[in-house]
């Protein structure tokens, strides 16, 4: 009697388990088949978010043409790196040296603070995780 109510409530269990993440999974494929508006691809959007690099201040058209490029030919190189950690590395590297002869020092310190107020949240390097971990000097 005992061991068929543990029985019975591990089989209880492990039904709500299996049916809320095939719930999950299919709430994944329905975000994942939404695409963004072609008006927001335009504007440098990707999901709903804007592109730091195009949200500089005092982009001129010529600027916002070339990084439109570097974007376009950073992802292409991206794609066709695959997972190659190494390759991919080298791409945003090179993208990164193409960055510093497009923005000025003002457009480039900028562009960095976006950078780290987006991984704040995220627990990215300038998130509370990378905060945790330093200790005062005293």
């Amino acid at each position: 009697m005992k061991y068929t109510k543990i029985i019975s409530s591990l089989v209880l269990a492990g039904a709500f388990v299996f049916s809320s993440s095939a719930i999950a999974a299919d709430d994944a494929k329905k975000d994942k088949k939404k695409k963004p508006a072609a008006s927001d691809k335009a504007k440098g959007k990707k999901g709903g978010r804007q592109n730091p690099m195009l949200s500089l201040k005092g982009l001129t058209a010529d600027q916002k043409k070339e990084l439109g490029a570097l974007m376009k030919d950073t992802q292409a190189k991206q794609k066709a790196a695959g997972k190659d950690r190494d390759a991919r590395r080298k791409v945003y590297q090179g993208m990164q040296a193409k960055l510093k002869d497009i923005l000025t020092e003002a457009q480039l310190k900028e562009l960095q603070q976006k950078r780290s107020q987006g991984r704040k949240g995220k627990g990215g390097k300038g998130g509370d995780a990378a905060k945790k971990g330093k200790k005062k000097k005293e």
